[in-house]
């Protein structure tokens, strides 16, 4: 694996998943043949947008990529969580990962696809960081471009792109001009309950935050 820090937050994570589970699930995704979700696609998003959890096998081997993306790139970031005590944020019980949750989707840009500005962002939940897994290569187009740091990103097979859910990393995917662009995407928030459940009595009621939802 190689790491390309373009900034403090954006990184990819390059050959960070063997081409052969990306072949295996792309396989299990033609195979299963899931639904496209019509209402996703508009004048600001064009492409097949498909949920991940419609198909267990294929959400499984999602999860076990966006967790251990997510678990590099925050443990080993020092400017997220910046001076804390990251262990907390990634304990078990058992093999299952309590801490983080989130929805695995798989995106299809076909020619003259594409994905106009936007932040990610969620009306439910408070997502803390974006991570898009680029399944494939073979196509013209379609970097994934970040707006106030200029900063243009080609997709390579394998590798994952992180950054934070916040107002600055504004972003888009641009049009493909050939071939098919295929990315899974993940947008994960802490768990909150399973979060003030393993709090220490006095760091949850002394929290530092002012809003009820962060209790950290």
């Amino acid at each position: 694996m190689n790491v390309v820090k373009h900034t403090k937050y954006v990184w990819e994570l390059e050959d960070f998943i063997p081409h052969k589970e990306i072949d295996y699930f792309l396989g299990m995704f033609e195979f299963y043949n899931p639904n496209v979700k019509e209402s996703f696609r508009n004048k600001d998003r064009e492409n097949d947008t498909y949920i991940a959890t419609d198909h267990p096998e294929l959400d499984e081997l999602g999860w076990k990529w966006i967790n251990a993306a997510n678990r590099y790139y925050v443990t080993n970031n020092k400017f997220t969580y910046y001076n804390w005590d990251k262990k907390p944020l990634f304990s078990t019980v058992g093999d299952d990962t309590t801490m983080w949750r989130g929805q695995n989707v798989i995106r299809m840009y076909n020619e003259n696809d594409s994905y106009e500005w936007h932040g990610d962002h969620s009306p439910q939940n408070h997502p803390e960081f974006s991570y898009i897994v680029y399944l494939n290569d073979d196509f013209d187009g379609g970097d994934t471009r970040f707006m106030n740091d200029k900063l243009s990103v080609t997709p390579k097979k394998g590798t994952v792109l992180c950054f934070p859910v916040d107002h600055y990393h504004i972003h888009k995917g641009v049009k493909v001009t050939g071939g098919t662009k295929k990315i899974l995407w993940n947008c994960v928030y802490r768990h909150e309950i399973q979060m003030v459940a393993r709090q220490p009595y006095l760091t949850a009621v002394n929290a530092p935050r002012s809003s009820k939802r962060c209790i950290w």
